[in-house]
């Protein structure tokens, strides 16, 4: 009887010390990952300068290594005609992907996506929409990152009252996402919306929420003069208990920043980066 305790002491304590390693709390990190999203209004500050440098410099002081940007101008005439992506990759240091939204004074307007680590593939999803609004998009990126796939999406919602735009690009959304389910990534964007709106909330379905775990305060993005609501989200799949990819996150500190460069605050997250 005695032996068959031992035994049973033994195998518990085993399983014990097994749930301990499986837990992110008990594994070190092997990697800290800052990761943006910014509204940059083209560029175009809240005092109605056209500035890019200043964008990159909020990047660079902030150690940004991930970045989804919105409302890019590339060779657009109420922008100098400039390649904004190209700018920002070279003041950065930064990989940079752009993905057309629509076609705009004899340029294209879209979405951006600085990275620090190589981009493997970009795919630009067009989302299916009303033909009365503003036709938006979906860029994602494949980027590699601690010897893995790193999949990194940016978004700029629609904008109008009526949710029902926004929420059928949610549904794109989730169902391109679930194609990739095991890979570790981040869901970035202006989603013009706020955190109670259905469309957060069915985001919330299938992503976390960052501010709402690592964030002070109200998080307010928009507008820069006068801050009144949260549209601007940084969304990651969760725990590893709730992921299945072999890299996992974990949030330790989200905030905005309090600067005039657009009409829009950056948000940043800083997560702890835990390997299976």
């Amino acid at each position: 009887m005695k032996n068959n305790f031992q035994i049973l002491f033994v195998m518990l304590f085993t399983l014990i010390g097994v749930m301990h390693v499986s837990s992110n709390d008990q594994l070190y990190p092997v990697d800290t990952l800052r990761v943006m999203t910014y509204n940059i209004h083209t560029g175009v500050g809240a005092d109605g300068v056209f500035n890019l440098s200043r964008i990159a410099d909020i990047i660079t002081e902030h150690e940004i290594d991930i970045a989804g940007l919105q409302e890019i101008d590339q060779g657009v005439e109420r922008t100098e005609r400039v390649n904004t992506m190209k700018i920002l990759s070279e003041l950065t240091g930064m990989h940079a992907v752009f993905g057309k939204a629509i076609q705009f004074q004899g340029g294209e307007y879209g979405n951006g996506i600085l990275t620090r680590y190589p981009v493997i593939e970009k795919r630009n999803h067009p989302y299916t929409f009303d033909q009365t609004g503003e036709h938006r998009t979906l860029l994602y990126v494949f980027v590699e990152y601690e010897h893995d796939t790193l999949f990194v999406v940016n978004t700029h919602l629609d904008h109008r009252p009526d949710d029902a735009e926004r929420m059928k690009s949610v549904e794109e959304i989730l169902s391109i996402a679930s194609k990739y389910e095991d890979m570790p990534m981040f869901l970035l964007g202006d989603i013009n919306d706020t955190p109670d709106s259905r469309v957060v909330g069915k985001l919330k379905e299938r992503f976390h929420d960052v501010w709402e775990e690592a964030g002070e305060g109200t998080g307010y993005t928009f507008h820069t003069e006068d801050l009144n609501r949260r549209i601007d989200y940084i969304f990651y799949p969760g725990t590893m208990d709730t992921n299945s990819a072999r890299i996992y996150f974990k949030p330790i500190n989200a905030y905005t920043i309090r600067t005039p460069a657009s009409d829009h605050l950056p948000v940043v997250a800083e997560f702890e980066v835990y390997v299976q």
